[in-house]
């Protein structure tokens, strides 16, 4: 192949404009976008996060809320962008890995449009339930469910949720049938819970902590493997021998594919070094979020691993898009 002289004159300046370009990123503001409604828990996050990558970089980062289907809509924004390092995405796993087999077309391949800069949290789900249950632990429950089909009913923040397809996951697993409630979101879930209008939920403990010390609620599994520190006393799904339900959703900061090497390696030791502060630790532990730092391969593998597995729970549950 012959290349004129213009031609390689413009591959020779391509060539030299990316470790000019690296060695002055970043020289302005960086927008995050963060695909949920403002005012909740993805901002605490990403704000004390956004604030110490912030000091090591020497730029500001703004926060971008940019709501809408489920996450999609801000996560396919920011597929679009240009892939320069000043536009990128805070996410949880639900919108990367569930999204994709929720909506027909949602803007975007979480394998080829984004480049991972790395995993940032992640949290496991407590089966929270209203006191009145007859039911201590996630065994007594399944029995009690068996001989009650129907009666029991699970709240979840929406259809297609994270929460809503370990409920279909429980249900087809053990043979029983929870009847699913859906909410507009986990405020109303929770009002309904605490009345005991509805039974049961599966969520992170963040906004329930301080109900369950006081009794308001229950806690009857978590779905981890291992019983956790803050409720030493609330079984494990592996130790009920329900190990399908071993389930954790985390969060990762994402660039648009094609995001140069030398601008996501300064993004990805920034993130490192943020993870590692005193203020990002306290801020996710105090709040039911375990600090999970992890590479760009080991965030696409976890995609790889879960899109499947979350295909196959929504196409069984029959979950439409809202």
């Amino acid at each position: 192949m012959k290349f004129s002289s213009f031609t390689l004159a413009a591959l020779v300046a391509i060539g030299a404009a990316q470790p000019a370009l690296a060695q002055t990123y970043p020289s302005g503001p960086i927008r995050v976008v963060l695909p949920y409604a403002p005012g909740g828990l993805t901002d605490v996050l990403a704000r004390v996060l956004s604030q110490k990558m912030s000091e090591n970089l020497g730029q500001p980062i703004v926060l971008a809320n940019m709501p809408g289907a489920g996450s999609t809509v801000g996560t396919a924004a920011v597929a679009q962008a240009s892939p320069n390092g000043y536009t990128l995405l805070f996410a949880y796993s639900s919108g990367l890995t569930i999204g994709p087999g929720l909506y027909a077309n949602p803007g975007y391949n979480p394998l080829t449009s984004f480049t991972p800069i790395g995993s940032v949290a992640r949290f496991f789900f407590y089966l929270i339930a209203n006191p009145s249950i007859p039911a201590n632990n996630l065994r007594e429950l399944i029995a009690y469910a068996k001989l009650n089909p129907g009666k029991l009913t699970l709240g979840t923040p929406g259809i297609g949720s994270t929460p809503h397809l370990i409920g279909e996951i429980l249900n087809a697993g053990q043979g029983i049938r929870i009847t699913h409630v859906p909410y507009k979101g986990g405020g109303p879930l929770m009002v309904d819970l605490l009345a005991g209008r509805v039974n049961m939920a599966w969520d992170g403990i963040s906004n329930y902590k301080s109900g369950v010390q006081s009794g308001k609620f229950k806690l009857l599994a978590v779905t981890s493997a291992n019983r956790q520190a803050d409720f030493p006393a609330v079984q494990s799904v592996v130790e009920a021998g329900i190990p399908e339900l071993e389930i954790f959703t985390w969060t990762a900061l994402l660039a648009p594919a094609g995001t140069p090497r030398e601008i996501t390696s300064r993004l990805e030791d920034a993130l490192s070094k943020a993870l590692a502060t005193a203020d990002v630790r306290n801020t996710y532990t105090s709040r039911g979020l375990e600090v999970f730092p992890g590479s760009p391969e080991r965030v696409t593998k976890m995609m790889q691993a879960e899109l499947p597995r979350w295909a196959a729970a929504i196409k069984a549950s029959g979950a439409k898009a809202e």
